[in-house]
């Protein structure tokens, strides 16, 4: 990491805790919305980067990350609520959800290791409906298509004066800097003989078996990684709502979202993908504000011309955005080169 990098994420770092700690006292209504949406925005991003080791990184195409994610939310719903026998708190949770989603995603890559490009995508986004499913029908654990609730958020001694149930600080700060570990922990992997590794097969799986690499145990590393990323959002994401929500949160759409942010970003560039993540999500929540803002000041064409809502739009601009960015930035906002310069 140069000495540039270093500046830039010292940077953007010190003016997010200034958004922090001054942003709630801006007596905005939609500033207040974006900033109790922000810690969502960085718990999608510790999924996102899940992916991008697993696509990014080491290039298998994985179309199922979402069950990951709802692996992790519903280990932490089964393990803490009320009406079974676990009882435990969030924190243990903190490091048994990431475990249980990592050994998951070992055991699914183990088959997935017979299959290669298409028909990876294909199987992974069968195994993402799968759990779908068994959420849905295992309602004697899962509690069916109502999902587990409520689930416990973080909890400190009362001598703390921290309580995550009542103001916006608490999440931010919170969700803020387990996104900053996993984006140094990201980038250390980047560098490390499993980052030089995962993009060696990813850039030509011949070569990379003439040096030695042993292909299979290399791709399990790497689903190992981004699946235990992805549980690590999943216990953050339940928590942060107190519910697991309903299965079908963590279906298809998901998972094509967390693959459009991705590669908005940039493919294997971690602060191309957090990038990535705040764009789409921020579409996220302004395309429900101005179609809210014009329904309540034009009525009268709001209803008259139903195309003029911007959630109408919302999935063609999705497309359109990354037909572009294929066209003329097929890199991504910040390219993984740029990112790795010395």
């Amino acid at each position: 990491m140069n000495k540039r990098e270093m500046l830039l994420e010292g940077a953007v770092l010190f003016v997010l805790i200034l958004i922090g700690v001054f942003g709630p006292m801006i007596p905005f209504s939609a500033v207040q919305v974006i900033l109790g949406k922000m810690p969502q925005i960085f718990i999608i991003s510790i999924a996102a980067l899940g992916l991008n080791i697993i696509m990014g990184y080491c290039g298998m195409f994985h179309f199922g990350l979402a069950a990951f994610v709802g692996i992790g939310a519903y280990t932490l719903g089964i393990l803490t609520f009320r009406n079974y026998p676990f009882g435990l708190g969030f924190w243990p949770l903190l490091i048994i959800g990431p475990c249980v989603t990592m050994v998951a995603g070992v055991c699914l890559g183990i088959p997935l290791m017979r299959v290669k490009g298409d028909y990876l995508a294909i199987v992974s986004l069968g195994f993402g409906e799968i759990v779908k499913d068994c959420m849905v029908n295992l309602s004697v654990i899962t509690n069916g298509s109502q999902g587990l609730n409520p689930v416990p958020v973080p909890n400190f001694p009362e001598s703390f004066g921290i309580s995550f149930s009542d103001t916006i600080r608490p999440w931010y700060f919170f969700t803020l800097i387990i996104l900053f570990v996993c984006i140094r922990f990201c980038r250390q992997l980047s560098n490390s003989r499993f980052g030089r590794a995962w993009r060696a097969i990813r850039d030509d799986e011949l070569a990379a078996g003439c040096i030695g690499l042993e292909q299979i145990n290399v791709k399990l590393n790497a689903l190992a990684v981004g699946c235990m990323l992805a549980g690590l959002s999943g216990v953050l994401y339940a928590s942060k709502l107190e519910t697991t929500a309903e299965p079908k949160t963590y279906d298809f759409n998901f998972s094509a979202m967390l693959i459009a942010m991705v590669i908005l970003g940039g493919i294997g560039s971690v602060y191309g993908t957090v990038a990535g993540v705040c764009i789409l999500y921020m579409f996220e929540i302004f395309s429900p504000m101005a179609s809210e803002y014009i329904q309540s000041n034009f009525p009268t064409i709001a209803d008259k011309y139903v195309f003029l809502d911007p959630n109408f739009w919302k999935l063609a601009t999705f497309g359109l955005a990354l037909v572009i960015m294929t066209r003329y930035k097929p890199k991504g906002i910040i390219p993984e080169e740029v990112e790795s310069s010395k």
